[in-house]
């Protein structure tokens, strides 16, 4: 469903933003990692994040990436999305390896849930 001529934003691990709508209405935007995996996006977060809690309540959600190299090349999805636990937190170590050269991600504050985002898009569209 993401067209190949967007793919290369993915593997240069440019920074995206996630937008999710908040309970009153409005919207919330938050700067993210996300990967490429297969037909859907990943996005690492905690359950205790306001992103999750949205996405919880309402699983509508756009994700734009700008490429890191050429700021007029980007692609917006929008989707739905699912939020599961990282057991083990597999999906964030993996990101951490690939991305920080470390083999487990060790930044969480201690009892904090790790939880993996997964989008389906609906709608592609970039430049």
């Amino acid at each position: 469903m993401i067209p190949e001529k967007f793919h290369d934003i993915f593997e240069k691990g440019s920074l995206g933003h996630i937008g999710t709508l908040m309970p009153n209405g409005s919207i919330q935007i938050t700067p993210v990692l996300v990967v490429k995996d297969g037909d859907t996006l990943k996005i690492s977060t905690t359950r205790s994040r306001q992103k999750c809690k949205n996405l919880t309540a309402n699983p509508t959600v756009t994700v734009e990436i700008v490429d890191a190299e050429n700021r007029f090349h980007y692609v917006e999805v929008r989707g739905k999305a699912t939020v599961t636990d990282d057991t083990n937190n597999v999906f964030v170590d993996s990101l951490a390896q690939r991305f920080m050269g470390k083999d487990h991600y060790d930044s969480d504050p201690p009892g904090e849930k790790r939880v993996v985002i997964t989008i389906v898009p609906d709608r592609v569209r970039g430049q």
